[in-house]
C-alpha cells in the first residue's frame, strides 16, 4: 500500500491527476512508480466495472466518478480541479515513471524559470513491429493556478493553454514508459475513431487532429482514409503541422505505400520524411526496401549501409537487414560480371 506523502506538516507539492476506466491490470505498475514523489493522488474513474476503484483506494487515492462523455479533454479538466497541490503531474493508468527519475521530477519543482515540462514518452510497440517504441515529447508536470486546461475531445492537449497564458515550457529527458499499444493498439484506435471525426467535423482545418485520423486509420487497417487523412495534415498551410509530425506523416505514408506495393510513392513520401530528418531510419529502411522492389539496388544499398553503421541498441528490429544487403550485393555483383 502506499501513501501521498502530504500531511499536516507536509504541503502538498505535486499532485498526481489520472482518470482511469477497467485498468485493475496496470493501475499497481502505475501507481508503484510514483511511490514518494506524489504528495496528492487524484483517480477520477469514468465507469469501471472491474477492481480498479477498490485497488486506487488501496493505494490513498482521492476517488471521484466522473460520468463520460466522449471527451477526454473534459474528464482530464475535472481531475484537475479536485487537485491541491502546487504542480501537476499527469500520468495514464498504462504508463510507468522510469526507474530512477523521481527525484529530477521532484527536483523540477525547485525552478523559476518554467511552467511547465515536457516528458519523453516512450510507447512500446507491439512484438515484430521494425522498431520497440517510439518517443514523442509531452508536457506532463506544469504548475498549479494557471488557469491552464487540456483540449480536444480526444488527444487532448494543454501546450496551447499553456503557451496563450504566457507559460514557459522546457523540455526534460525524463522518460515515461507507456504501454499501452502493446496489445490494445487497435481497441484504442476503434475508440478514438468516432471522436476523432467528431472533432474535426468542429475543427475542419486542424492538421494535428488529421494527423491523428490517419495514425487511427492505419492502425484498423484503413489504408486509403489514413492516407486522405495524412495528406490533408502536410497539405495545410493555413495551421501547418510542426516538422518533426509532418516527418512522421510522411513516414506514415511511405509506410502505407510499400504495404499497397505502390514503391514509388513509397520512396516519394519516406524521401519528404527523410528531408526533414536524415536519422529517421524507418523511413530510410521503408526506402530501401521500395527501391530494392523499383529495381534500384545501388540507392536501396546505401540506405541499408547508412542504418547498418547507426547504433541502434535494441531499438531498432535488425534481423531483415544483413539478409537484404545480402540480397543487394549478390545483385550488384552479377551485375558487373
Amino acid at each position: 500500500m502506499m501513501t501521498p506523502t502530504a500531511g499536516p506538516n507536509h504541503p502538498i507539492l505535486i499532485s498526481l491527476c489520472m482518470i482511469v476506466r477497467d485498468e485493475a491490470d496496470n493501475l499497481p505498475r502505475c501507481l508503484q512508480s510514483v511511490r514518494g514523489l506524489v504528495d496528492q493522488l487524484i483517480v477520477v474513474d469514468t465507469g469501471s466495472r472491474d477492481r480498479t476503484v477498490e485497488i486506487a483506494a488501496q493505494y490513498g487515492a482521492e476517488m471521484y466518478q466522473f460520468a463520460w462523455r466522449n471527451n477526454f479533454a473534459e474528464a482530464r479538466n475535472y481531475t484537475l480541479q479536485q487537485a491541491r497541490g502546487q504542480w501537476i503531474l499527469i500520468l495514464d493508468a498504462d504508463e510507468e515513471i522510469a526507474e530512477g527519475q523521481t527525484e529530477m521530477i521532484r527536483a523540477l519543482t525547485e525552478t523559476i524559470d518554467a511552467d511547465a515540462f515536457g516528458f519523453c514518452v516512450r510507447n512500446w510497440a507491439a512484438p515484430g513491429n521494425l522498431t520497440r517504441y517510439s518517443d514523442s515529447l509531452q508536457i506532463r508536470l506544469f504548475r498549479h493556478g494557471r488557469n491552464y486546461g487540456y483540449e480536444q475531445a480526444v488527444h487532448n492537449q494543454i501546450l496551447p493553454s499553456i503557451i496563450r497564458q504566457g507559460g514557459q515550457v522546457r523540455d526534460t529527458s525524463i522518460v515515461i514508459h507507456h504501454y499501452g499499444y502493446i496489445d490494445k493498439q487497435e481497441e484504442k484506435a476503434r475508440r478514438a475513431l468516432p471522436m476523432l471525426e467528431a472533432e474535426l467535423a468542429q475543427n475542419p482545418g486542424n492538421a494535428y487532429l488529421y494527423f491523428k485520423l490517419g495514425e487511427v486509420n492505419k492502425a484498423l487497417g484503413r489504408n486509403q482514409a489514413a492516407i486522405e487523412a495524412l495528406e490533408r495534415s502536410v497539405g495545410s498551410a493555413e495551421n501547418p503541422l510542426p516538422p518533426h509530425l509532418t516527418e512522421t506523416a510522411f513516414m506514415r505514408l511511405a509506410q502505407i505505400a510499400l504495404a499497397m506495393d505502390d514503391y514509388g510513392k513509397a520512396i516519394h513520401y519516406s524521401h519528404q520524411s527523410l528531408t526533414l530528418n536524415p536519422s529517421n531510419l524507418v523511413a530510410r529502411y521503408v526506402s530501401g526496401i521500395a527501391l530494392l522492389y523499383a529495381g534500384q539496388v545501388g540507392p536501396a544499398y546505401d540506405h541499408f549501409q547508412i542504418i547498418a553503421a547507426q547504433p541502434t541498441g535494441d531499438y531498432f528490429d535488425r534481423s531483415d537487414l544483413q539478409t537484404l544487403m545480402g540480397i543487394c550485393e549478390s545483385i550488384l555483383k552479377a551485375s558487373h560480371q
